[in-house]
């Protein structure tokens, strides 16, 4: 709390690196939000799909010549150790809220909030916006602000149902209470998407969100930038909120035309793979922002682990999704001098 209120306090430059998917960026615009509120010198960044998931040397270079002071990291970071050591080289310190796989070397960040590091079997099942909220229910008290912390609760339950966490203890407890924040919702961004697609944010569903909402989100990510979604949650202009929620929903509806060309594309080849434990594909048209979609349809048609790539000058960009008895990133991880 101490270096929290000393970075607010001082002004330093703070960047909140988040992630590209729905979780990755409504926590992205839970914290930025909080932080702003706060009074924090603040700014946000979501990667593209080009860039890559997490941490990346190239900007972390940038923001040191900016004279960036903290990196604060939402939905990634656990697996970015050179990268965080070359920020702290500079100077510039790193504090991570994610929750996924662990991998053998933890970062060296001034604070890591993470459900396995931190050993805390109650928020086992948060998505990554579930650790970005854990951290502004940490600081919350020491900048009194004149909204509830419950207020942020609409975007933990859109994040974690987006991420398929499993709604179990704390996270259902927070996702139940999510629902009744959307309900009484007064962020423009929500209430445009809602407009839409002809629902009632007041009588909001499981459905509306997991079906309707979320996949609209993601779109900007898979078929642009992130940011369009990012600046569709913190609107605080009604016609620009409607401007861009017309936006998500046209990027939606190209990427169910791409997702379903994809798919067919890709079953054509699964008679040749019948044999196969596992199902590798590649292909240069594919465009890599709607593999994840595709690698889970074909989880579910084969019961196999699923590697879907597209590549892009010369480099295999991709996506894998494998049944809950196989775990794929500890078999990527046995042979990760294969991988960039």
């Amino acid at each position: 709390q101490e270096f929290f209120l000393q970075a607010v306090t001082e002004q330093w430059s703070i960047v909140i690196h988040g992630d590209y998917d729905v979780d990755g960026l409504t926590g992205t615009a839970l914290l930025y939000s909080f932080l702003r509120h706060s009074g924090a010198n603040v700014k946000a960044f979501l990667p593209t799909r080009t860039l890559g998931y997490g941490l990346n040397p190239k900007t972390i270079q940038q923001w040191i010549a900016k004279g960036v002071r903290l990196i604060i990291t939402v939905d990634c970071g656990i697996s970015n150790s050179k990268e965080i050591a070359l920020a702290k080289e500079a100077g510039i310190e790193t504090v991570i809220t994610d929750h996924h796989g662990v991998p053998e070397e933890i970062p060296d960040a001034l604070f890591i909030l993470h459900p396995k590091v931190l050993n805390m079997p109650e928020i086992q099942n948060f998505a990554g916006v579930g650790m970005a909220f854990w951290l502004v229910s940490l600081l919350f008290d020491v900048f009194p602000l004149s909204y509830p912390l419950t207020t942020y609760l609409d975007f933990v339950a859109i994040g974690t149902i987006g991420d398929m966490t499993p709604l179990r203890g704390l996270n259902r407890t927070l996702v139940k209470h999510g629902f009744h924040q959307i309900r009484q919702t007064q962020r423009l961004g929500i209430k445009a998407l809602f407009q839409i697609i002809k629902r009632n944010y007041q009588t909001a569903t499981e459905e509306d969100l997991g079906f309707q909402i979320i996949p609209r989100l993601n779109a900007a990510g898979r078929m642009k930038t992130p940011n369009i979604a990012l600046q569709l949650l913190l609107a605080h202009d009604p016609a620009k909120a409607q401007d861009l929620a017309l936006e998500l929903d046209e990027l939606n509806q190209e990427r169910r035309k791409v997702c379903q060309r994809v798919q067919e594309e890709a079953q054509e080849h699964l008679p040749l793979l019948k044999e196969n434990k596992v199902v590798v594909l590649a292909d240069a048209a594919w465009p890599h922002g709607v593999l994840g979609i595709v690698c889970s349809q074909l989880v579910e048609l084969t019961g196999k682990p699923v590697f879907l790539i597209a590549i892009e000058e010369g480099i295999c960009k991709g996506s894998a999704r494998s049944p809950e008895s196989f775990h794929i990133l500890e078999a990527m991880q046995s042979v990760k001098e294969c991988f960039i």
